[in-house]
């Protein structure tokens, strides 16, 4: 998904997008799915990261501590869930596996794959309107948001390790670019 100004018909940066409009020409802009070129950059985390402490460089701690929050360096496991009363399976990322045994409920970001396949007929509704509101937030807007807003799906995924059903909910604080998009 990337930022679409509806006027000047361009992707947008997020630092381009001010209150929910483009900073050139003032109107709405709208998170959309675009086909893009990716960089395999992740590829070359470790290293980056590792780089930044090198003797010699000359960086102020302020910018470093911002490269390396930007490259965002996370270890830990993935585990899959399963819909309850569905095929549908999705696969979560943690950094703590400790905790998978106290989970209650399960996120996905709003552009995940799995929202249409896991929303209920009694929630479509509810979770189109809620997709929508997301839409018009860019990712820096999600994350600087401190009060969590979502919606719930409709349906509950198995906790793998104690086989109970727990909700499965949509919420803009999970981003689809960082771990599977779900947690």
């Amino acid at each position: 998904p990337v930022n679409w100004c509806t006027s000047c018909k361009c992707v947008l940066a997020n630092e381009e997008v001010v209150e929910g409009v483009c900073e050139r020409c003032g109107a709405p802009v709208v998170r959309k799915e675009k086909s893009q070129w990716m960089l395999r950059i992740t590829k070359y985390a470790d290293r980056l990261a590792d780089d930044l402490d090198l003797e010699g460089l000359d960086y102020i701690e302020r910018v470093k501590t911002q490269q390396k929050n930007w490259i965002g360096r996370s270890e830990g496991t993935e585990v899959e869930f399963s819909v309850k009363d569905s095929d549908v399976k999705f696969t979560i990322f943690t950094t703590r596996a400790d905790t998978m045994f106290g989970v209650t409920f399960m996120v996905l970001a709003p552009e995940s794959e799995y929202v249409q396949q896991v929303t209920t007929a009694e929630q479509k509704e509810e979770v189109e309107k809620y997709l929508d509101y997301v839409k018009k937030r860019t990712e820096l807007d999600r994350m600087a948001n401190h009060s969590v807003t979502g919606v719930f799906s409709g349906s509950y995924a198995i906790n793998p390790f104690t086989g109970e059903a727990i909700p499965v909910w949509i919420s803009e604080y999970v981003l689809a670019g960082y771990g599977t998009g779900a947690i």
